[in-house]
């Protein structure tokens, strides 16, 4: 995922939609009602074709709804928080995890990047003892390109899944 915040804002993105598509709905319908009156007044019984901006709203109102429920689905996402083990990736976690709570979303489990023996891993366990928590640790050779990332993999695959 992208930085904290552009990561908040896409998972809120559906809820947000949402809401602006509720009230532009509502506007909506109520500019074609007063259509609706004004075309009956001119020209009688005439039928009134069908608001092609209403109809697209409401299919962006049932996309937005189907993003939210895949969201919501723990059987297509789960949200993996991936920290580094530090004071201020920990105050991090814990935001993203209040912030993905409001949102009716659940974390899986937390990663811990960058990960030495010991290193301030007892108080990360401790706040964050309801999650599923995975080791990636700390790599002295740089992971660039195929051949390290595989290597990498092949050696740290127990401690990853």
């Amino acid at each position: 995922m992208p930085p904290t915040a552009l990561a908040l804002k896409f998972f809120n993105l559906p809820d947000l939609s949402l809401l602006w598509l509720e009230k532009l709905l509502h506007l909506r319908t109520e500019l074609v009602k007063k259509r609706e009156i004004i075309t009956k007044i001119k020209f009688g019984k005439k039928e009134i074709e069908t608001d092609k901006v209403l109809v697209n709203l409401s299919k962006q109102t049932e996309n937005y709804k189907k993003i939210k429920n895949i969201f919501n689905d723990r059987n297509n996402t789960l949200i993996n928080v991936v920290m580094n083990p530090d004071k201020l990736s920990l105050s991090e976690t814990r935001l993203i995890i209040n912030r993905l709570t409001e949102l009716n979303l659940s974390v899986y489990r937390i990663v811990i990047n960058k990960y030495k023996k010991d290193f301030y891993i007892n108080n990360i366990k401790k706040q964050f003892s309801n999650y599923k928590i995975k080791l990636l640790p700390l790599e002295n050779t740089p992971l660039i390109g195929v051949e390290p990332l595989k290597n990498y993999l092949n050696k740290n695959k127990p401690s990853l899944f």
